[in-house]
Parts: structure tokens; sequence; C-alpha cells
């Protein structure tokens, strides 16, 4: 996707937005294998020459987008880790479900800036 780019490195995953393209909104990082995912959300709040109500009515509607749905019950959430077998002693090895470590953090930036995320993460095979 054009504006985003998205950098593996020493166990974090940083993932940068050009300004440019993108405005004021929530941003996700989501981690995924074949045990489940996690998610971690921050609010990216791009200032520019707008007037300071202008402004303050887009962080609130972006601020929206980040409330959490409803809870699910822990055992609805809870599935059993699926099992895979190991080739070097034939025993089966468990699979452990993705773990962000270090959630994205909310920032504010300049119109035209590049805004940087970061976030650590553990057992993903994928990240988007």
């Amino acid at each position: 996707m054009n504006g985003v780019k998205i950098e593996e490195s020493d166990g974090a995953t940083t993932l940068t937005l050009d300004t440019n393209i993108f405005d004021s909104r929530a941003v996700s990082v989501v981690a995924q294998n074949a045990s489940g995912s996690d998610e971690a959300n921050a609010l990216l709040t791009v200032e520019s020459s707008a007037a300071p109500e202008e402004a303050m009515e887009v962080d609130s509607q972006v601020a929206e987008e980040l409330q959490p749905e409803a809870a699910a019950p822990a055992e609805a959430k809870q599935a059993e880790e699926p099992e895979k077998l190991d080739k070097a002693d034939k025993e089966p090895a468990v699979v452990t479900k993705p773990v962000i470590k270090k959630p994205l953090q909310d920032q504010k930036v300049q119109e035209g800036d590049l805004a940087h995320f970061e976030a650590v993460i553990e057992n993903a095979d994928t990240v988007t």
C-alpha cells in the first residue's frame, strides 16, 4: 500500500506512515500465527493549519474508532492451542499464540512528516 512501510529488525516491528497520504486515524498492528492473533492500536494525530475546533473534532472521531468492542467471555477467547509434529523427535510441539510485548504509542506529527510506530512482537508468522 502506498505510504505504508512495515519493517522488522532486532525483535521490533516498525510501521511508518506518510502523512502526505494519511491523515489522523486509528492505527493497528496485527500479529498472527496458526494459534491465533494479537492486536495493538494507537492514535495518529496529524496536525495541520486547521482551526483548533476542527482539529479537536477530528481527534474525537478518531478516538471513537479506538474504543474496544464488547469483550467476549474469557472462555470464548481461550482456544485450544494446536499441536504440530516436530520432525526431529516425532513428539507434538505446541505452537504459542503471538504476543505484542510492547504496544504502539499514540503520536502527534505535523502534516507531511513521517509517523513511526514501533511494537515488540513474539511468536508471529505474519504482521500486518
